[in-house]
């Protein structure tokens, strides 16, 4: 084989490379918005809203959250609760958000190319039984400068 049919080959593999690959260009993709937030007990009513931030946002086209078909893809929440996916190529994503002290939650959402997609979601402290079968929970209000703060409901005498 000759130089010039050598380099007719490599001019094809490389303009047929970009139609072989999963992943989408700029125009084609998708952006998610995902907003994290305190959910009150139940019971519980407030008016105000925590942002929660450090929480780990993951997004996988698998709901195992392994890698799918465009990677397993992590993002931390800012002080605001809010993580932001940039260049999404359209798909259904599961999304999956964890925060030490909270309940983790995940979901299913579709992401379209050329648009922005905002969700919002609301982690809650785990309710905890006892050894005594009676139902108590972790109690405590959302304070943005320090954290969560938590109370502990016991049952008898505890010397």
């Amino acid at each position: 084989m000759n130089l010039r049919n050598c380099s007719l080959i490599l001019l094809l593999i490389a303009g047929l490379a970009p139609l072989l690959t999963p992943v989408a260009q700029a125009g084609e993709t998708g952006t998610l918005v995902v907003t994290v937030q305190n959910e009150p007990l139940a019971g519980e009513t407030t008016d105000q809203e925590v942002a929660l931030a450090g929480a780990t946002i993951r997004l996988s086209t698998r709901s195992d959250m392994t890698s799918g078909d465009f990677g397993l893809r992590t993002a931390t929440t800012n002080e605001n609760g809010k993580a932001v996916f940039f260049h999404l190529p359209p798909a259904d994503y599961w999304i999956e958000a964890a925060l030490d002290g909270f309940e983790t939650r995940s979901w299913k959402v579709d992401v379209h190319a050329g648009l922005t997609r905002r969700v919002s979601v609301g982690l809650k402290i785990p309710i905890v039984e006892c050894n005594l079968g009676r139902p108590w929970d972790l109690r405590g209000s959302l304070d943005p400068g320090i954290g969560p703060k938590v109370t502990v409901v016991r049952f008898g005498d505890h010397r």
